[in-house]
């Protein structure tokens, strides 16, 4: 899973998601503030998460919040 800001550069979410070769799933719900603060970097634009069962309920749980965040 790839989980990139939102509001980061388009270009560099392409590149990954090309990588990825369309495999990985995406989520681009937060902030680059907001991914930052999560992992505990200054300014975080991407991250990847490993398969697994942890993966599998944040994904779920990312797809239930964009139901109640603005496009």
């Amino acid at each position: 899973m790839l989980v990139s800001a939102r509001d980061g550069a388009e270009d560099g979410r392409r590149k990954l998601e090309a990588l990825a070769g369309g495999e990985a799933a995406i989520v681009g719900l937060f902030s680059v503030e907001e991914l930052s603060a999560a992992l505990g970097l200054e300014k975080a634009v991407h991250a990847g998460v490993k398969k697994g069962a942890s993966a599998d309920r944040f994904l779920r749980a990312a797809r239930r919040l964009e139901g109640f965040r603005p496009a």
